[in-house]
């Protein structure tokens, strides 16, 4: 027969009093809306008008509503047309309405409290409203228009105001003068406050304009339905360039401090010098720009580079690869700056695209002859000119037609002819 400790039998006991109660879960439905303002019970009624009635929320909140019936527009000015409306979606949730009542004491408990808490779940909410768009410009003409007149009699059925609608006159009053608004200079918006603007206006300028009468647009200007299609906001989140910096410059003539923000990350060209044929001067060294990057590159690839140019002064660029390593090809591809360093290229000219050492000109050598290209164009490649190729069999194709159209031109004349 066996014993059990009592500690074993301790461990193995379940403590009922720590589990949670289970509670029924009522499927009765619910839907919520997420009203973007403060609603009182007394002003329920009024925003349930303002998003389009009990009827247009049945429709959105329906089971086989179509994504156009859950679009709910809420309209917090409802009496003004061209006030735009914000719109809002109806979108699925598992959510559980919970019914919380508090029971109010007359004296408090040692431990502060005032009432006592009851929490009852009343149903699931399935769907709900929400707003979560940005709600698009705003605009409000004069009402006193008559487009805007129009406007509310269509809105409003208005038979008697529609048939006697006329198109009013067109007058060329597109500013008129502000009343009561003097003093105010005329090339400021009355509709802004002048610590806005930012613009300060001498006292004597002032003086001189009190007599002008301000003015203002009087352009009948009417919103259209919407305004902006952006609905979700940006996140923006603007940092500044950490690779810019403060560059200070002073004008040789006026001795003005500029400041400009610069990027020193910016890319640097290393391009070799350059001269035409027509130069009378070689270059004798690398640009500047090129001269700052020597300490960056391979010293060993520049020095064997330095001896080639000095066993022959002109190279072209595939001859001198075949000089080096594949890896220092590479280098030299990838670095930019070691050709720039030892010599510098004929932009036209028998000595063309080639690479010349500094100082060297072959122009005044007999030898250098030796080193001139020639260039070899096929125009009938069909790679190399395809415009070329193009071209020519357009045209050759529009001279048949023609030459088709005029024999055809001529074999019915001599028809006509025979016929006769």
């Amino acid at each position: 027969m066996q014993s059990t400790s009592p500690t074993s039998a301790s461990t193995l006991a379940v403590d009922n009093s720590s589990q949670a109660t289970d509670h029924p879960l009522p499927q009765t439905p619910f839907y919520s809306i997420e009203y973007p303002g403060y609603v009182l019970p007394a002003s329920v009624p009024l925003a349930v008008s303002n998003l389009g009635g009990q009827s247009a929320l049945d429709s959105a909140f329906k089971r086989s509503a179509s994504k156009t019936e859950t679009l709910i527009e809420l309209k917090l000015r409802p009496d003004q047309p061209f006030a735009h409306p914000v719109p809002g979606d109806v979108v699925s949730t598992n959510n559980i309405l919970l019914k919380i009542v508090r029971k109010r004491r007359k004296h408090k408990l040692e431990d502060g409290t005032t009432g006592e808490y009851t929490t009852e779940a009343v149903g699931i909410i399935p769907k709900t409203a929400r707003f979560r768009s940005m709600v698009d410009y705003q605009y409000q003409p004069d009402m006193n228009d008559p487009i805007s007149k129009l406007r509310v009699a269509m809105d409003e059925m208005d038979v008697d105001a529609l048939q006697t609608y006329t198109i009013p006159e067109e007058k060329a009053d597109y500013t008129v003068p502000v009343q009561g608004a003097s003093g105010i200079t005329l090339d400021m918006d009355v509709n802004l406050d002048p610590e806005l603007t930012g613009v300060t206006v001498p006292q004597s300028q002032q003086e001189s304009q009190t007599s002008m009468p301000a003015t203002t647009s009087n352009l009948r200007l009417f919103p259209p339905p919407l305004f902006s299609r952006q609905t979700i906001p940006q996140a923006y989140n603007f940092k500044t360039n950490t690779a810019s910096m403060v560059s200070t410059s002073v004008d040789e003539t006026t001795g003005e401090e500029k400041k400009r923000l610069i990027n020193r990350m910016r890319w640097k060209g290393y391009g070799p010098a350059s001269i035409m044929f027509s130069d009378t001067v070689v270059p004798d060294k690398p640009p500047q720009v090129v001269e700052e990057g020597r300490n960056l590159i391979d010293k060993k690839i520049l020095k064997k580079l330095e001896e080639l140019f000095i066993q022959r002064p002109v190279w072209t660029r595939m001859s001198l690869f075949n000089q080096l390593a594949p890896s220092e090809t590479r280098e030299i591809l990838n670095s930019k700056a070691l050709l720039p360093l030892v010599c510098y290229v004929f932009q036209d000219g028998p000595w063309r695209d080639t690479l010349v050492r500094f100082s060297y000109d072959p122009r005044k050598d007999r030898s250098a002859r030796f080193f001139q290209r020639l260039y070899f164009r096929n125009a009938n490649h069909p790679i190399a000119r395809p415009s070329v190729i193009t071209r020519r069999q357009d045209r050759s194709a529009a001279n048949t037609q023609i030459r088709a159209m005029e024999e055809g031109t001529e074999k019915e004349a001599d028809r006509k002819r025979a016929i006769e």
